[in-house]
């Protein structure tokens, strides 16, 4: 069994824990996915760098109320997802290529789980490999939760891990879940062709804000999308396409 002075489980924000005063000692990060974390693959970033696209075009649908003379033809979506994910896709890459490159560093691709007290056993797709450490950090960060009626319907579906990397946006989108993600989403989607519906058990929406700005906000958005507020998803049905 390999010994490790650190193990590090999640290269997300984990990633960020080794820094130059770890240089002597033996550290191993274990990833399961990506490099970088929700962060710059799925969340914060390109969504903020969609929301932002979304943002330049209802300025020229609007346009008009500043006075300005200008038509919207249309919003390239899979031009401006490649041109993000592009970007996005080769930070996370170099940073693996970084980290695998340093001599002190052992990258394990896989999913870790305990197997005893400081010893790990990672599973990948080249088999398993045991492991023990002097220390280990658990930075495996979050993931979206997918209602129970959705996964027993076995039909597609998306998350906001996702849904960002589609290949064109859908002829009317269904988003479960109100909070902040539900919201930024809900405008890119909206303001690049899709009809959006919006279902949230509780009565506003941004239910984590202050009351006065998610009662604002919903009243806000009624006008541009439809709202099913204090409804809980029991049921899902359809065909595949």
């Amino acid at each position: 069994m390999r010994h490790h002075d650190l193990v590090v489980i999640g290269a997300g924000s984990g990633n960020a824990v080794i820094d130059d005063s770890f240089a002597d000692l033996d550290v191993a990060i274990v990833e399961e996915r990506w490099f970088g974390g929700t962060c710059l693959n799925a969340g914060c970033i390109p969504s903020k760098m969609l929301a932002y696209t979304a943002h330049v075009a209802r300025t020229v649908r609007e346009a008009g109320t500043y006075d300005v003379d200008a038509d919207l033809r249309a919003v390239h979506w899979r031009e401006a997802r490649d041109r993000i994910f592009a970007r996005l896709d080769a930070e996370r890459d170099e940073g693996r290529t970084g980290r695998e490159q340093q001599d002190a560093v052992t990258v394990y691709e896989g999913t870790a789980r305990f197997t005893g007290p400081r010893t790990l056993r990672i599973e990948g797709v080249d088999g398993a490999v045991d492991v023990s450490a002097g220390q280990i950090v658990v930075a495996v960060g979050g993931r979206p939760v997918v209602p129970g009626p959705v996964v027993e319907a076995g039909l597609p579906y998306e998350t906001s891990d996702t849904v960002m990397r589609i290949d064109a946006p859908p002829r009317h989108l269904a988003i479960l879940g109100g909070g902040y993600i539900a919201a930024e989403l809900a405008d890119v989607f909206a303001e690049t062709g899709s009809s959006v519906t919006i279902v949230e058990k509780e009565e506003h929406l941004l239910g984590e804000q202050d009351e006065t700005v998610r009662e604002r906000f919903t009243d806000l958005v009624r006008s541009r999308y439809e709202l099913r507020l204090s409804r809980e998803l029991t049921a899902v049905g359809g065909q595949p396409r």
